[in-house]
């Protein structure tokens, strides 16, 4: 992947690789869609070495 990353995306990144990095830490990332949320959070799982995964949240979500 080939990302273009100013001054306030590599603020973010470490951030989120840092919280990712305490035990049973987390983030929240809120922003306009878009605004490249999810690439961050990726950058920032690969950074600190997390095991990522990805909900698919569909209408009848937890419904058989």
């Amino acid at each position: 992947m080939s990302l273009e990353l100013f001054s306030d995306a590599v603020a973010h990144v470490t951030r989120v690789a840092r919280a990712l990095q305490f035990e049973k830490g987390h983030i929240l990332v809120v922003g306009l869609s878009g605004s490249g949320k999810q690439s961050m959070i990726k950058l920032g799982g690969v950074i600190s070495l997390c095991k990522m995964e990805e909900i698919e949240v569909r209408k009848n979500y937890g419904r058989n």
